[in-house]
């Protein structure tokens, strides 16, 4: 039997809400735990019951929003992944969310095939970015990319094939179990793999692995850049 995905909105625009309420209610093996604002997330997030994933709205009160999910997720271990759903990228608003708090960022104009691929990705250890949000990603990174490359190449000598691999597949938008289905390895196995490419890298996230790939040329711009609904 299919464990189904239990989504967490919190979403203060009513019709925003009720929108993504009914394009959740159409995919297969997703489906709703509780909804409500902003006002909730301080009850329902530290607390979360049966939730896989949730949804912020990260607009209005954006600053008031990032310094609650800093605290929480930093506090706390059980909190679900989190999708930051904004209506306007900024290159700030992409460096906090990524730097510190979200799992990913989803704008207010995706569709329903998007979604139900982000929510599950997310929920797979992937990074769901936007059109607009993969944009300034990689604008914010490509300007440092050349200050780096020295130092990237000596640190992509440390890394043995099989994890240099697993990077270059998490730059082109794998979550954990495809890579483990490519590399022919338990999810638990991929799981242990990034935490020590992670130390040997000396990067805190999952969007660091991905930068790495790029900035090496291990993986082209074009490979995570080709579809509507991009996911890194």
């Amino acid at each position: 039997m299919t464990t189904k995905l239990g989504v967490l909105l919190l979403i203060d625009s009513e019709i925003l809400r009720a929108g993504f309420i009914s394009a959740i209610d159409t995919m297969e093996g997703v489906y709703v735990t509780e909804f409500g604002g902003f006002s909730a997330a301080r009850s329902i997030l530290i607390e979360p019951n049966n939730t896989d994933v949730a949804i912020l709205e990260i607009e209005p009160n954006t600053n008031e929003k990032i310094g609650f999910l800093t605290s929480i997720t930093r506090a706390n271990t059980r909190v679900p992944k989190i999708l930051a759903l904004t209506r306007c990228c900024s290159v700030s608003l992409v460096d906090q969310l990524l730097t510190i708090t979200a799992m990913g960022i989803i704008e207010t104009s995706i569709s329903v095939a998007g979604l139900e691929y982000s929510i599950k990705l997310a929920h797979e250890g992937g990074i769901p970015l936007g059109p607009e949000s993969l944009r300034i990603f990689l604008a914010m990174h490509q300007s440092k990319a050349q200050s780096r490359i020295v130092q990237d190449n000596d640190s992509r000598s440390k890394l043995t094939e099989k994890e240099l691999k697993i990077c270059i597949l998490i730059a082109q938008g794998k979550s954990n179990r495809e890579i483990g289905h490519s590399l022919f390895l338990e999810e638990n196995t991929i799981k242990a793999y990034i935490r020590q490419i992670r130390r040997k890298l000396r990067v805190t996230n999952r969007v660091g692995l991905a930068l790495f790939a790029i900035r090496t040329g291990d993986v082209r711009l074009e490979e995570i850049s080709s579809s509507e609904d991009t996911m890194v």
